[in-house]
C-alpha cells in the first residue's frame, strides 16, 4: 500500500502487512484438517452403534432367560430318568433276592432229601457211598450259604417276614411278590421308555438352543466392542478438532494482534494527524518485529508467503531496496 502522507521526512510512516495468501492458507488448512478428521461420520457411527447395542440387550435378556428355562427342563427330565432307573434297579434287586429265597427252598428241601437218604442208608447198613453223599451235602450247604449271604437287608424287611410262615405259603407269596414286582417292572420299563426319550429331545433342544444363545450373545459382545471402539475414535477425533480449533484461533488472535489497519492508517493521513499515524505505524512495526523474532514457525511461514511480494517490490528476497526515493515514505 503507498499513500501520499502530509507529514514530515521524518515521521514513521511504514505498516507491515500480512500476505493474504497466508490467512488463506491457514484458512483452508484448517478446514482440511477438520474434514480429515471425519468427526460427523465418526459420531454417526458411534450412534448407530449404540442404537444396535441397546435393541440387542433386550433380545440378550429374553435369549439368557429362555435358556435357563430349557437348561432347567432338561435337567428335571434326566433327573426324573435317574430316579425312574434307580427304582426299576431297586426292583430287580428285590424280585433277584426273591427268586434266590425260592432258591433256597429249593435246596433246603433237597438237604432234607439227601439227609432222609443217608439216615435211611444208615439204618439198613447200606451207606457204602460216603464221599458222594458228604460231596452232594457240602456243595447244597455253598448254595444256600452264597444265596442267604446276599438275600436281604433292612429295604426289603417286609418281604423277609413272610418266610416266617410255613413253607407252602411262604413260596406261593414270594411267587405273587415276584408275580407284582415284574408286572410293576414291565409299567417302568415303559416309563423309562418314554423318559429317555422325553430326556433326549429335551437335551437336543438344550444343546441347539446353546449354540443359539452363544451365537447370539458372541454378536452382542462384538457390537459392543465394535461401538467401544467407536466411542474412542470419535473422542479423538473430537479432541484433535478441538486442539485443532484452538491452534488455529491462537494463530489469527497473534496475526490479528501484529497485523496492520489500512483503513484506519488512512484515516490518520486524511487527518493528517501525523503524531498519531506515526505512533500506530510504530506500535505495529514493533509488535510484528516481536513476533518475528520469537515465533520461527511464524518467521518462515511469512517468508514464504511473502517471497512474490518481495521480489517484485524490492527486487530480491533479501528486501534491498534500490529503486525507492527517500524522498516519499510510504505507508507499507
Amino acid at each position: 500500500m503507498n499513500v501520499e502522507a502530509a507529514t514530515t521526512n521524518s515521521s514513521f510512516n511504514y505498516l507491515i502487512k500480512i500476505p493474504p495468501t497466508y490467512i488463506r492458507v491457514l484458512q483452508e488448512s484448517f478446514i482440511f484438517a477438520i474434514e480429515e478428521l471425519h468427526v460427523d461420520e465418526k459420531t454417526n457411527i458411534r450412534d448407530a452403534l449404540e442404537l444396535q447395542v441397546e435393541d440387542e440387550l433386550p433380545q440378550k435378556e429374553i435369549l439368557l432367560g429362555y435358556y435357563r428355562y430349557v437348561k432347567y427342563v432338561e435337567f428335571r427330565a434326566s433327573c426324573h430318568l435317574r430316579s425312574i432307573l434307580a427304582k426299576r434297579d431297586k426292583l430287580l434287586r428285590i424280585i433277584d433276592k426273591a427268586k434266590n429265597s425260592i432258591s433256597i427252598e429249593h435246596i433246603d428241601s433237597k438237604i432234607c432229601d439227601l439227609e432222609a437218604l443217608i439216615l435211611e442208608a444208615l439204618m439198613n447198613g447200606e451207606f457204602e457211598d460216603k464221599q458222594y453223599f458228604t460231596r452232594e451235602f457240602n456243595q447244597l450247604k455253598q448254595r444256600r450259604e452264597k444265596l442267604s449271604s446276599s438275600l436281604f437287608d433292612r429295604e426289603e424287611e417286609k418281604l423277609s417276614s413272610l418266610f416266617d410262615r410255613e413253607e407252602e405259603e411262604r413260596i406261593r407269596q414270594i411267587r405273587e411278590a415276584i408275580e407284582d414286582a415284574e408286572d410293576r417292572l414291565k409299567f417302568l420299563e415303559k416309563e423309562i421308555q418314554i423318559l429317555r426319550d422325553s430326556a433326549l429331545e429335551a437335551e437336543a433342544r438344550f444343546v441347539k438352543f446353546r449354540k443359539k444363545k452363544d451365537d447370539a450373545m458372541q454378536q452382542i459382545e462384538e457390537l459392543q466392542r465394535q461401538y467401544k471402539v467407536a466411542v474412542h475414535a470419535c473422542e479423538e477425533a473430537i479432541a484433535n478438532k478441538e486442539s485443532i480449533e484452538k491452534s488455529y484461533h491462537d494463530k489469527m488472535l497473534l496475526l490479528s494482534d501484529c497485523s496492520s489497519n489500512g483503513v484506519l492508517a488512512h484515516l490518520y493521513v486524511a487527518s493528517e494527524d501525523c503524531v498519531v499515524l506515526s505512533r500506530y505505524c510504530k506500535n505495529n512495526v514493533e509488535k510484528f518485529m516481536k513476533r518475528w523474532n520469537e515465533d520461527d514457525e511464524f518467521r518462515r511461514e511469512y517468508a514464504k508467503f511473502n517471497e512474490s511480494s518481495t521480489i517484485t517490490r524490492f527486487g530480491s528476497l533479501d528486501g534491498a531496496r534500490s529503486h525507492v526515493s527517500d524522498k516519499e515514505s510510504p505507508i507499507q
